[in-house]
């Protein structure tokens, strides 16, 4: 038996999954399901995406996955990198900041420093009361 972290957006029917053991919803909104399953046992995650546990050899797992091509599938370490790269990608220009994209900085920095106890949203991460942005913002 494997013991595997499945993190997704929530879904109908996500409690009824098979081999669950544990259901947290995460900071970011996003569950995380831990699920015990053996080799041969398929776990339904949304409405079109399969999850087969195809081998077990010592500490590796190989797993198989049957989604549409418009479904982003990544390793968490994957998933990571992309997060750092995205962040670096927006750190602030000689221009200066906008204050979406520091909230939006802080948020992914947040999102990459691991799980936390629940917090309330700084001041600073609260939209500005007032008017909707424009295109010119």
């Amino acid at each position: 038996m494997v013991e595997l972290l499945v993190v997704a957006p929530p879904y109908p029917g996500i409690e009824q999954c098979y081999g669950l053991e544990e259901l947290t919803t995460r900071d970011d909104g996003l569950v995380e399901a831990r699920l015990h399953l053996r080799v041969n046992d398929q776990v339904d995650l949304a409405e079109r995406i399969r999850m087969t546990v195809v081998a077990v050899r010592g500490e590796s797992v190989r797993i198989g996955v049957d989604a549409p091509r418009t479904v982003q599938i990544f390793r968490e370490e994957v998933y990571e990198a992309i997060l750092r790269e995205n962040l670096a990608a927006a750190k602030p220009s000689q221009v200066g900041e906008s204050p979406e994209l520091s909230t939006l900085r802080r948020l992914g920095e947040r999102l990459l420093s691991g799980p936390t106890p629940e917090r309330e949203v700084d001041d600073e991460d609260k939209p500005s009361p007032g008017k909707e942005p424009s295109e010119e913002d």
